[in-house]
């Protein structure tokens, strides 16, 4: 059975009216024009979107910039028979919901975890200088029981930490 359909080579705009019909081994291309006949096989067959019966058949082959077009009743029921290959995917759909919805969950995941989103840091940046001073008093008084060290070797040790713990949350920081 030859079904009607028209043929672009993919360099130039201009289609040749061709007969399509369904080899065993793939779509048999016969030219009005004399030109000799093409085999395109069943398994290189490509469609853009997948092939809907009762719909045009907007065809190529992998490899090939040439287009064949066909757009008789019953032809692409019958390709789908020997091409099944070329039927529409749902999963292309789901697989992009999935990515929206995956990319919509974790985008503010990854913000609220690259955010400082401590509530201590969070208060204590709403509070007053004088007040952070008094509550760092209060502290260290309950603390020590006010006995305090003050001896030079010790404040010297002191500072020296103070200073690390400062440099690596520095580091940190970058």
């Amino acid at each position: 059975m030859r079904f009607e359909g028209s043929f672009s080579d993919g360099r130039s705009a201009a289609a040749a009216p061709v007969d399509v019909e369904l080899a065993a081994d793939g779509l048999r291309i016969h030219f009005r024009d004399g030109r000799p006949p093409l085999t395109w096989h069943y398994a290189r067959l490509r469609a853009a979107d997948g092939l809907k019966p009762g719909h045009e058949a907007p065809l190529r082959q992998e490899g090939d910039p040439a287009r064949l077009f066909v757009s008789e009743a019953g032809f692409v029921s019958l390709l789908l028979a020997r091409a099944p290959h070329l039927k529409p995917r749902r999963w292309p759909i789901a697989l992009a919901i999935v990515a929206v919805l995956a990319v919509a969950v974790a985008l503010p995941v990854w913000l609220l975890g690259r955010a400082d989103v401590s509530p201590a840091r969070m208060i204590a940046d709403r509070l007053p200088e004088r007040m952070l001073n008094s509550i760092g008093d209060s502290l260290i008084t309950g603390m020590t029981k006010g006995r305090l060290c003050a001896d030079p070797r010790g404040e010297a040790a002191l500072r020296a930490l103070v200073k690390r713990l400062a440099d690596d949350d520095a580091a940190i920081k970058r």
